[in-house]
């Protein structure tokens, strides 16, 4: 384990795939998947990365004041959603609530700070993506009180997809893993990933179930 606050592209993949491997393990439906990309000529560095195998409802109970995270055994798929809404019209028009989101997260290499990078896109049910201050008002109250220091939103086109994102700004990543890395030292053997997005993942609606952190014995 890294005590610099630092990953290298060859850790980032291996423990990625790690939690695809755990996230199949304990999961009905595998939460993550690794998709591969192969880098760009003259680079000895890949674009493969982590993603959300279907896109969650984060339902807040208020998107503006929330100061709770979601608990991911209550939150529904979107094909969970459709077949109630085929069964019972009128979950539709509890489904068109200002309170429910659609969020898509990957995990990307950025080879400039190397450190893990949180991409995330996140919409309305009919489709329709928020904008910049929509999304900023999802983050969690207690979160963006505190985002010079650990949070910095902005927008980017995906290094593979070439499509907008919103991405937590990987400056500070490296100095907080740091701090976290050499505060304890058991962290030392566990997933660097899971411990990051254990951090930095509240901010965009995105846990990871305690199992994530279960060593296999």
């Amino acid at each position: 384990m890294s005590v610099n606050g630092l990953l290298t592209w060859e850790s980032f993949c291996t423990q990625c795939q790690e939690l695809v491997q755990c996230s199949r393990k304990i999961a009905r439906d595998a939460r993550w998947e690794w998709v591969e990309s192969p880098p760009l000529a003259g680079s000895g560095v890949g674009r493969s990365y982590m993603r959300s195998s279907e896109q969650l409802v984060y339902v807040a109970d208020d998107p503006i004041d929330k100061e709770s995270e979601p608990n991911e055994d209550l939150i529904p798929s979107l094909s969970q959603l459709e077949g109630l809404m085929e069964e019972d019209a009128g979950v539709a028009n509890v489904l068109a609530d200002k309170n429910h989101f659609v969020f898509e997260h990957n995990i990307v290499y950025s080879t400039a700070y190397s450190v893990p990078v949180l991409l995330f896109r996140a919409s309305k049910l009919d489709g329709q993506p928020l904008n910049y201050l929509e999304v900023w008002q999802t983050v969690p109250k207690h979160i963006r009180s505190i985002h010079d220091q650990m949070v910095t939103l902005t927008q980017v086109d995906h290094p593979v997809l070439g499509t907008p994102y919103y991405q937590l700004h990987p400056c500070n990543t490296g100095n907080l893993m740091k701090d976290v890395l050499t505060s304890d030292s058991s962290n030392r053997t566990t997933n660097y990933v899971g411990i990051w997005i254990s951090l930095y993942g509240p901010a965009a609606n995105l846990s990871l179930p305690h199992t994530y952190f279960v060593r296999n014995k």
